[in-house]
């Protein structure tokens, strides 16, 4: 979902008021319980943001400088943060059925998620870095 911004606190405080009453709305709909409503509003910093080509990267100019013919027509995008502030809305409504599913997960078993990590970075070929580096 996109972020909206607003110029002042009392029209992301307004804001905030229209959609906790359609989420109160929508959870009672359902037949849920709210057990918590952390929700506010907060100010942040805008960020500009500017697609440039992949080949224009420093990754992409290391896999130039490995492969001569490498050409790419993807773009990557760049973020930088403006000078300019906004107000905006954080929905943090909890309800029983959240509780529910977050006491009914199963553990991650992260040691054979670690052991299979492991496992595909051993069949990387570890030359290919070598090879890239000595031809920067």
């Amino acid at each position: 979902m996109k972020r909206r911004y607003f110029n002042t606190r009392e029209a992301a405080e307004r804001h905030l008021e229209v959609r906790r009453k359609a989420a109160y709305k929508d959870i009672d709909k359902k037949g849920w319980k709210i057990v918590g409503d952390n929700s506010f509003v907060c100010q942040e910093y805008l960020w500009e943001h500017k697609q440039i080509p992949f080949d224009e990267t420093f990754v992409g100019k290391l896999f130039k400088a490995h492969d001569p013919n490498f050409e790419s027509k993807n773009l990557i995008c760049e973020a930088t943060q403006t000078e300019i502030k906004k107000w905006f809305v954080i929905l943090a409504i909890f309800t029983d059925e959240m509780i529910k599913d977050l006491t009914n997960f199963k553990p991650i078993d992260y040691e054979a998620e670690l052991d299979a990590i492991i496992k595909e970075t051993q069949v990387i070929d570890k030359n290919v870095v070598g090879d890239i580096i000595k031809n920067i």
